[in-house]
């Protein structure tokens, strides 16, 4: 084999390895790229609400109004709620059914002596007895709906808040359920008011009244769903 011959067969054997270590380099690269992937880069993140078909909700005092706001109680529902007191001493516990269909509302709430006391209005009637049958009253329905005098707050009040009068807004879970968590600034009393706000079901789950770290008050829905059109028939 000639002197040129060996030349050329040189050049031939570095080039292949050039391309070899130059291949081995491009895997290593990607390899690396794909490790320090950091997995929050693929998360969707800070979405504005209602701006996502993807309903990834980032909720702040800011935007807490408004995403109240876009709920919708519904017209038809029943639950289970139980409400507790605190204070100096001691504490209250009630537990009711609360049923609702449109205007009409009904609620059931045992007694001390085993009997359970039930009232039904449509916003201009109503009417109250127990299940031992017949009529205690029936006249004018209250200017009040039953679950606001019984102490349920109405959390569509919280859409009127602004921006400095909402302490915490972030999503929370309350019995499997996603709810929108809105705890107010304290009041001139030192109280403020948390909710939960079922994001599906457009129902208060839990609230609590608090003045610091003490609770106040507190209720919280245990169930809720349909409710049945006995629920809103009057005894015979």
């Amino acid at each position: 084999m000639d002197k040129r011959a060996r030349r050329l067969i040189t050049v031939l054997l570095v080039l292949m390895t050039l391309t070899a270590v130059g291949v081995l380099l491009g895997r290593t690269v990607l390899l690396r790229t794909h490790v320090e992937i950091s997995p929050r880069e693929k998360t969707v993140e800070n979405v504005d609400y209602g701006t996502s078909e993807l309903n990834v909700i980032t909720l702040s005092p800011e935007s807490a109004a408004r995403a109240i706001a876009s709920l919708t109680r519904p017209d038809r529902y029943r639950e289970e709620v139980t409400v507790e007191q605190f204070f100096s001493g001691g504490s209250t516990r009630s537990q009711f059914s609360c049923a609702c269909r449109r205007e009409w509302m009904r609620i059931d709430r045992p007694l001390s002596d085993g009997r359970t006391l039930s009232r039904l209005s449509n916003g201009e009637t109503e009417w109250v007895w127990t299940n031992e049958g017949g009529y205690a009253h029936s006249g004018p329905a209250s200017s009040f709906p039953l679950d606001l005098e019984l102490g349920i707050p109405v959390y569509e009040t919280l859409s009127d808040l602004s921006a400095d009068e909402i302490a915490e807004a972030e999503m929370r879970s309350m019995n499997s359920e996603t709810c929108f968590y809105v705890l107010t600034a304290p009041d001139d009393r030192g109280e403020s008011l948390a909710c939960w706000v079922g994001v599906d079901s457009g129902l208060l789950l839990a609230a609590e009244r608090r003045r610091g770290e003490e609770i106040l008050y507190r209720m919280a829905v245990s169930e809720h769903g349909e409710p049945e059109d006995e629920d809103f028939e009057l005894p015979e």
